[in-house]
């Protein structure tokens, strides 16, 4: 089961780490070092990844497994809800 702290350890993250309104790509070593800070399988971030889409806090995203890549775009609306003290706060 995927925690409010596990969501918020991801946004933290993307919030921390990326340029808003910007479509990114992450390589090898920075989705490498997401998976790390968050401590979450490839399975629990696109389940995190995919809520974050429908909730509006990020387009659309591609997570690919085997070239270990990561693009999406992080909207403005995702900084707002880290500012107000992420899921945990809620």
């Amino acid at each position: 089961m995927i925690t409010n702290k596990e969501k918020d350890l991801v946004l933290t993250w993307l919030c921390e780490n990326l340029i808003p309104e910007r479509l990114i790509q992450l390589d090898n070593s920075k989705l490498s070092e997401l998976y790390a800070y968050a401590d979450l399988s490839y399975e629990e971030l696109h389940a995190i990844l995919t809520y974050f889409q429908r909730e509006g806090f990020i387009g659309t995203f591609t997570l690919h497994r085997h070239l270990n890549y990561l693009r999406l775009t992080l909207f403005l609306q995702a900084l707002e809800h880290f500012q107000r003290g992420g899921f945990t706060a809620v």
